[in-house]
């Protein structure tokens, strides 16, 4: 069997590892087979991923990285970072709080001098400390539609778009309250008018010219915020069900004309150029995020024709495809519980020749479960970084703007950098050996192989992981009163929780969700046995006893969100199977029946475990990009004591 079904492949030819014997048989559904490779032993490497890019989870992507960025990466964390195997950081930039711009000064912003002051001296202190520091950006950003720009210059009027900004001035959000957004419409800065080019090519120039040492930029051009006129034209379907085809043409029609490709091919060598007038250019990475929005995989109109000397940021699991339920699905989101390299990286890969690949993915949790530090996935996660080194993977930016703690999951990457590893037990071995000290290796072994299989079950979906109660799950009250209150933004704090659980089925039907939860927290709870037994020992050293208590309390965690979930979409099922059997609609308020009760009385055992694990664990239940705990040790006692 595949070790833990999960599979990494290259261009040339598939790898599947057996976690006992290091290869084994090849499963049904390995994508080997379907994209015609066939299979062959890893050959030795010593590549080492460079760079290795990560952040500080101290730094508040939705606040002010740059104004912070003093206090918050000081040269302690820079070392203790360098220390965890990685040699670069990434800040968010913003454009407009970064120039000075005489073709629109309107659009200037306060204290520009002293965040250039600050970035140069985080580059000299990274320097120091053998880090690099790298800016990301999506510019350039849109502009309120009621800012007079538009007024005094209605050439550079572009296409408008609504989305989420924080209430009050600037751009950046609000902690992450949802309370604290409001929708607003936001416009386009055209960069195909002569004055829109004009202003973006000094821009940049501007910027980048007084970072000297700065080691690159990061640049996103589709989908998340709102820049220029096509980065939210939708042309293709996608499977996110937040982004439908747009059934109008784009309305500014000097883009129309152009072409998406055209437009971003420009932003990229807008950047590039800029780069290329410093005495030592810094590099420029184009991220592929959302490009399926427009074009086919691999998005040959924009990869075949990328301005030379561009890098290519690829994420490694989105435009994956896995079997769940004896089906096929999309993955179009980070994953940990799918392995991949999915078939656009590798499709994107061999498009791009020889031009340096890199990979966007996260090492420690992604939005399956982003409240907690880590997902102990370990033989994923061999499997992953495998494949990116079997397609020749130069770089890897290995966290968004969540999970950013020193984990098991780090040292794993850690140790897989340091040498060239063959086989999965191996490894493991190594990765356990290193982190926890002396412990049953064979038992810890069983434990990440059950997490593995647990998570083949995990129901991935672009609504659950958006709009799902998972990271907030021990907390969530299974109420007789049923609103049909919309879901909310799962990375996002919230207030009150929404109870139409049907915003996160995509297709499926609630049985089939129910079913899929419950044998994830099952298979989850049986691989907590033998890890309950390899890590309660005490370790004479106190770094080992440290990380056995945290990595327990952790996989426990995570076993009680898994289970909660799966209460929550049960106890739901029997709420709607109740009001349909008395003819009610929402809102409405039920009766108890010994069904509701059994539900509430096991949920009641996982949440007094996961009140035990958080009153002795203050990560858990924090979510980096929220910057704040979604919930608290107080609101698993409102639980258990309404």
């Amino acid at each position: 069997m595949c070790f833990a079904r999960a599979v990494a492949w290259t261009g040339e030819f598939g790898l599947c590892f057996s976690a006992r014997e290091g290869f084994g048989e090849y499963p049904q559904d390995c994508p080997c087979e379907r994209m015609g490779m066939t299979h062959s032993r890893i050959k030795e490497t010593t590549m080492t991923f460079q760079p290795r890019i990560w952040r500080s989870p101290q730094s508040h992507f939705l606040g002010d990285e740059v104004l912070e960025s003093a206090h918050v990466y000081t040269d302690e964390v820079l070392r203790s970072i360098r220390d965890e195997g990685f040699d670069g950081i990434w800040l968010r930039g913003c454009l407009y709080d970064l120039m000075e711009s005489r073709v629109l000064p309107e659009l200037n912003r306060p204290r520009v001098d002293e965040r250039r002051r600050l970035l140069r001296q985080l580059i000299e202190r990274g320097r120091a400390n053998g880090v690099g520091v790298w800016l990301f950006f999506n510019e350039p950003m849109a502009i309120p539609a009621d800012d007079p720009i538009w007024g005094k210059y209605p050439e550079l009027r572009g296409v408008s778009h609504w989305e989420y900004r924080r209430k009050g001035e600037g751009d950046f959000l609000a902690a992450g309250d949802i309370h604290a957004l409001e929708k607003a419409e936001m416009v386009s800065l055209c960069v195909s008018s002569s004055l829109g080019r004009n202003f973006f090519e000094e821009a940049t120039a501007g910027v980048l010219e007084n970072l000297p040492g700065l080691a690159g930029v990061i640049l996103i051009t589709a989908s998340e915020m709102h820049s220029h006129c096509w980065s939210h034209h939708t042309c293709l379907p996608t499977g996110d069900p937040f982004r439908p085809v747009n059934e109008q043409e784009l309305s500014c029609p000097r883009c129309r004309e152009r072409g998406a490709a055209s437009v971003v091919l420009e932003v990229l060598d807008t950047w590039k150029k800029a780069a290329a007038r410093l005495s030592v250019p810094c590099r420029v990475m184009a991220w592929n995020w959302s490009w399926s929005m427009w074009y086919p995989d691999p998005q040959p109109e924009i990869v075949g024709h990328l301005p030379e000397g561009v890098e290519l940021l690829l994420d490694c699991e989105r435009g994956g495809l896995k079997m769940w339920q004896g089906r096929e699905i999309l993955v179009d989101e980070y994953s940990i519980g799918y392995a991949g390299p999915s078939e656009r990286f590798c499709k994107t890969r061999r498009a791009a020749g020889s031009r340096p690949i890199h990979a966007k993915l996260q090492i420690n949790t992604t939005h399956e479960i982003a409240s907690v530090p880590n997902l102990p996935l370990i033989p994923n996660l061999f499997q992953k970084w495998s494949g990116l080194r079997r397609e020749r993977v130069a770089g890897v930016m290995g966290s968004w703007n969540f999970a950013c703690d020193a984990t098991l999951n780090t040292q794993a990457f850690k140790c897989f950098n340091e040498q060239a590893w063959t086989d999965a037990p191996s490894f493991m071995q190594a990765v356990a050996a290193s982190y926890f000290g002396d412990v049953d290796f064979e038992a810890i072994g069983r434990a990440w192989e059950g997490f593995c299989a647990a998570f083949q079950s995990y129901p991935f979906s672009i609504p659950l992981v958006y709009l799902g109660l998972v990271n907030y799950a021990p907390a969530y009250p299974l109420s007789l009163t049923y609103h049909a209150r919309p879901m909310g933004f799962s990375h996002l704090y919230q207030e009150q929780w929404g109870d139409r659980l049907e915003d996160t089925f995509d297709d499926w039907s609630l049985d089939e969700v129910t079913a899929a939860w419950g044998l994830t927290a099952k298979g989850w709870e049986q691989a907590m046995i033998p890890y309950r037994q390899a890590l309660k020992p005490t370790a004479p050293n106190p770094l080992h006893e440290r990380h056995r208590r945290e990595e327990l309390s952790c996989a426990e965690m995570i076993g009680c969100h898994l289970a909660s979930t799966y209460n929550a979409y049960r106890f739901h099922a029997w709420r709607l199977a109740t009001m349909k059997r008395q003819g009610l609609e929402a809102p409405c308020t039920l009766e108890a029946d010994d069904t509701a009760r059994a539900i509430w009385h096991d949920d009641a055992g996982h949440v007094r475990r996961a009140l035990q694990c958080m009153e002795a664990d203050p990560r858990l239940g924090y979510h980096g990009e929220a910057h704040t705990h979604l919930f608290t040790a107080d609101s698993l006692r409102r639980k258990l004591n309404p």
